[in-house]
């Protein structure tokens, strides 16, 4: 019997690794961003909405803010460790957020629950990969990844980058490049 399940096991694991990588599940609902923190806010208005709420903790040097010290902040910000989020950090381009990823403390918010909620929300997920299931509305993508960490992200640069090179010897250097850099920086 141990065989058998041990065979099924390694089937059905082959037959998802042989997979083609699956598509993100469009949906109808709109992505905006995570509580009232909205892709495309100001860093100003980021830093505002997170100060104003009541599970988020910014570091110290974001409490208060003047006109002078918006211009000190670079285009990444954080949230500080606490009882519900691991980490959190808001990305920003031209003053715009574009990407936001949260971990949540996992005593907090499981994977499957998080993945519950969502799905009821947004319409069934299509998994990515084993642990990535992923949800787009126009130009803004949702996923959620194990253990427990969502990320929203505006694609319209990246893709619009994407497509423009349509040579594919071109594709390859340029992702040799990349993967090289990758290393040198260790």
């Amino acid at each position: 019997m141990k065989k058998i399940l041990f065979s099924i096991l390694i089937l059905s694991a082959s037959l998802l690794l042989s997979q083609e990588k699956r598509e993100r599940t469009i949906t109808q609902t709109a992505i905006t961003g995570y509580r009232n923190i909205a892709l495309g806010m100001s860093k100003n208005d980021v830093i505002k909405a997170i100060n104003d709420d009541p599970l988020m903790i910014l570091p110290r040097r974001f409490k208060y803010i003047s006109d002078i010290d918006i211009e000190n902040i670079e285009d990444f910000i954080s949230l500080q460790e606490n009882k519900f989020f691991k980490s959190g950090y808001f990305l920003f381009k031209d003053d715009a957020l574009y990407a936001i990823t949260i971990t949540f403390q996992e005593k907090q918010a499981s994977f499957l629950e998080t993945l519950s909620y969502l799905n009821s929300k947004y319409g069934m997920g299509n998994f990515l990969d084993a642990e990535t299931v992923a949800w787009q509305n126009g130009d803004k993508i949702l996923s959620i990844e194990r253990p427990t960490i969502i990320k929203y992200m505006i694609i319209t640069d990246y893709e619009s980058n994407e497509s423009t090179d349509t040579n594919n010897n071109a594709t390859l250097n340029n992702e040799d490049n990349k993967r090289r850099s990758l290393f040198e920086g260790l």
